[in-house]
């Protein structure tokens, strides 16, 4: 059974109704509720508690680094933060939103005049203040003012010191990093006060509008959305086939950086097999001698000068998540369906082992194949001639996709059965099963995991766990058990609300919401220090579990506790992993504010193990090596990629992980 036959795409567009004439959008909440109410797999009433999500939201979404408003500011307003509900439902919440919209001008012509008075010289580099990225912006406003002026210096500090990093690295003339202090407080100054010439050019009004129909839609849980047309069209596809492209699409993050939201199949990005979803896009050389550093800019203003016809190619520098600083140089191309979306690899050791990389869970109608698991299957048939004895699956930074490819995909694996359950509104729970019977691969199968495997990975991850199918290893999963659909406000063209409808069930009646998927084998994983996981939002749906079970017969599985004991020996002993593991330690520490604590933060020795590390032989398949003879650009990307492989120690480790799971199944 397809996903797609009850309506449960991961996130899908419900149909839409006829336009109407322009109003204030506040005036649209009563529509936005009504939707989601239908809709959504777990409805608020509207009562205080329903107010005080929706008043926290709303100062949150207007000031989302807290540089604004104080608690004060928020305390004027204490009295009405419980008659949310009341204003919506007698139709009065304009009134309201209006009155917030004036001080939010307020705030922001203050704080365009205390920043011209800090820009207007140097801050002191010598005091040793501290940004803790881990807890910012923080979670609640400044009580007072001497704080929340302190909490703005850090933030600046923290922008220019690194515009002084970047300017250094791009110079490479071995300045001491405060000599490019004045360029760098320039060139932040002139962003952080376009930042508010935008808000002054959109108005204040209209900005808090759609902010409060925002601050309503995430009082449901964090997935669900308000959107106006232009967001909906980004979030369904961003990138048309009828231009150019690098084949990714960024958005800005709380401390202003550029980072990688989506990796389109089959583009430049993904065929790089080098980008990430969450990379920070820090710089872009231009053929014409132009080197853009993305904190000079605001982001659509640096899209279009990269998107731009005279412009084919692109070498970009990005930030990895482990903070080292890698160059990759993009060639524009037409996004297309492209038969060979998925590539994979074989790993020589002492055994052949197929091993595919799969960024996402792509769906793409125009492709004989369908998405990810029709190409993911292709490229099995292509390593089963090459006669590989294990298959390595990477999920590892797959934020999720179509549900429908999760399902298919773990059909691949699994001879017939029950894949995941599900529950929609006013309905019970339901079963999806994989009707088609065998397999297209039955071998020892590793799939790979970390924090940012999201959604439709946890879906297959989970499932071949609990059909005791394939050895889960990694770090712990991200813990999204909810999927979407899009549905238009009443009585519009230009609104929708992305709802969360559904909420996903391992087959053995467990949720991996919040939790996440637990690895068979666990390794190192820099990942679980990087951002907010599912849990750590406030208002995400509850991790619970159903009575119902679906019926299935697990395979046999032999313990392997053995093959977990010998790879944490390995692990113990890598000076790989250890590395790794002061990296999380690292990253969750403060960052220095002084000139010398931040390039020492910055500037850390990039690691080299000390072990005599062993390289595997990476090589592509006989059919995808003829197909490179024939693009040389694909060529010199696959050697990058190939390299990249070879020499990454958490596939070596899964690799040495599979030759004892070969040898237990035997």
């Amino acid at each position: 059974m397809r996903l797609s036959a009850v309506g449960l795409l991961l996130f899908s567009i419900a149909g839409r109704s006829f336009a109407q004439p322009a109003v204030n959008q506040c005036e649209k909440a009563g529509n936005l509720i009504s939707v989601i109410d239908k809709n959504h797999i777990q409805p608020l009433p509207l009562t205080d508690e329903w107010s005080k999500r929706v008043f926290k939201n709303l100062f949150d979404e207007l000031d989302p680094l807290h540089l604004y408003f104080a608690q004060d500011d928020l305390n004027t307003f204490s009295a009405q933060q419980n008659q949310l509900d009341d204003f919506v439902k007698d139709k009065k919440q304009c009134v309201w939103v209006s009155t917030v919209s004036i001080l939010f001008k307020k705030r922001a012509s203050d704080y365009k005049l205390w920043l011209e008075q800090a820009f207007s010289k140097s801050f002191d580099y010598t005091v040793a203040d501290q940004l803790d990225l881990t807890h910012f912006p923080p979670k609640d406003f400044s009580n007072s003012t001497l704080q929340l002026e302190s909490q703005r210096k850090a933030y600046l500090k923290f922008q220019i010191l690194m515009r002084m990093y970047l300017e250094s690295v791009a110079d490479s003339l071995g300045k001491p990093l405060l000599s490019y202090e004045a360029f760098a407080r320039k060139n932040i100054r002139k962003k952080e006060l376009q930042k508010i010439a935008n808000l002054e050019q959109e108005g204040f009004e209209s900005y808090t509008s759609k902010a409060f129909l925002k601050a309503i839609a995430l009082a449901y849980d964090p997935h669900t959305t308000y959107m106006s047309t232009s967001e909906n069209d980004d979030f369904n596809g961003g990138l048309s086939d009828e231009h150019l492209s690098f084949g990714f699409s960024m958005e800005e993050d709380e401390t202003g950086s550029f980072v990688v939201a989506d990796i389109i199949p089959g583009g430049p990005a993904w065929n790089s097999n080098a980008i990430r979803e969450g990379d920070i896009v820090l710089s872009a050389a231009l053929p014409d001698k132009r080197d853009l550093n993305s904190m000079d800019y605001e982001i659509e203003d640096f899209e279009v000068l990269i998107e731009s016809a005279a412009i084919p190619e692109v070498l970009f520098t990005f930030k990895k998540a482990d903070g080292q600083l890698t160059k990759i140089k993009l060639v524009k191309e037409k996004i297309r369906s492209i038969e060979n979306t998925v590539s994979g690899y074989v790993l020589k050791g002492t055994k052949k082992v197929g091993y595919i990389p799969l960024p996402s869970f792509y769906f793409d109608r125009g492709k004989s194949s369908g998405g990810a698991a029709g190409d993911v299957a292709k490229a099995i048939i292509k390593l089963n001639k090459e006669s590989i004895e294990g298959l390595i699956l990477d999920l590892r930074f797959n934020g999720g996709g179509s549900i429908d490819e999760a399902l298919d995909l773990t059909g691949i694996f699994i001879d017939f059965g029950p894949v995941i359950m599900y529950k929609q509104p006013n309905q019970t729970i339901s079963v999806l099963k994989d009707m088609t019977k065998g397999t297209i691969y039955n071998g020892p199968l590793i799939i790979m995991v970390n924090g940012f495997s999201a959604s439709a990975s946890e879906l297959l991850a989970s499932s071949l766990q609990d059909h005791k199918r394939a050895l889960i290893v990694g770090g712990r999963t991200y813990g999204k058990g909810t999927g979407q659909k899009i549905y238009p406000l009443a009585g519009s063209t230009i609104d929708f609300s992305k709802i969360t409808t559904i909420k996903m069930y391992r087959i053995n009646g467990k949720t991996y919401q919040h939790k996440g998927v637990i690895p068979d084998i666990t390794l190192p994983d820099v990942t679980q220090s990087l951002g907010d996981r599912e849990e750590d939002f406030p208002y995400a749906l509850s991790s619970d579990s159903v009575t119902k079970k679906a019926y299935y017969t697990p395979l046999t599985m032999k313990a392997f506790t053995p093959i977990a004991e010998k790879s944490m020996a390995r692990v113990q002993q890598s000076s790989a992993f250890k590395h790794v593991e002061k990296m999380q330690f690292q990253l969750l520490k403060p960052i220095p504010l002084d000139g010398v604590g931040f390039s020492q933060y910055l500037n850390r020795p990039k690691f080299l193990p000390t072990e005599n590390f062993q390289m595997l032989t990476v090589t592509n398949t006989v059919f995808d090596n003829s197909l490179l003879a024939l693009d040389t650009f694909r060529k010199a990307l696959n050697e990058k990629s190939v390299k990249e492989i070879r020499e990454s120690y958490y596939i070596q480790e899964a690799y040495n992980i599979m030759l004892e799971y070969i040898d237990l199944k035997k």
